[in-house]
């Protein structure tokens, strides 16, 4: 089977070779920005990695890199270009933190929409969320104590609620004698 070049006559747009659809393609991984990472809940960061196409075939045009295993299955990157055998194409893979805190494996194959196949090395990433620090429980307590006006006629009661690490002072004041504050008989 002969590969060739072909252009369409009246754009001169470089066409994909011709690729069977039950040639079996291949990939190999190259290489990769890093092999796990960590993140905080929410964030996302890029991870490169480059495929080889060690196979005889060119990949056509609308192969994808696919997230094929864990939280981001579905996922994909179109590769738009054809990838002749012998030569290299980098992803920009965008991962995201998983929702639940720990680690987690994801992976990525080279996939054919044609026959729908993924093939190929598959690359692990190893996504980890970072553990949130958890407040410290509040301490809470209450402290009262009586004021006796000059007078002596009427005592408030004062509350300061207080609440740890930072204490937060809540005063409240009322009168036990009168029910209102400061009020003389």
């Amino acid at each position: 089977m002969s590969m060739f070049k072909s252009y369409d006559k009246e754009t001169m747009i470089d066409l994909d070779p011709y690729v069977p659809k039950d040639a079996k393609l291949h990939s190999k991984l190259i290489s990769s920005s890093c092999d796990q990472v960590t993140l905080s809940s929410g964030e996302n960061t890029t991870v490169n990695v480059v495929f080889e196409n060690n196979g005889q075939y060119h990949w056509p045009r609308s192969c994808q890199i696919q997230c094929v295993e864990g939280y981001c299955r579905g996922y994909s990157v179109s590769i738009d270009k054809c990838v002749a055998p012998g030569e290299k194409f980098q992803a920009t893979l965008s991962i995201q933190a998983p929702e639940r805190q720990g680690e987690k494996m994801i992976g990525f194959r080279a996939f054919n929409p044609l026959n729908g196949e993924a093939f190929g090395q598959k690359f692990r990433l190893i996504v980890a969320q970072k553990k949130e620090e958890s407040p410290l429980k509040p301490e809470s307590g209450s402290i009262k104590f009586k004021t006796i006006p000059k007078g002596g006629f009427s005592s408030n009661i004062v509350n300061i609620d207080f609440i740890e690490p930072r204490p937060q002072f809540i005063i409240k004041r009322m009168s036990r004698l009168t029910g209102g504050l400061n009020k003389k008989r």
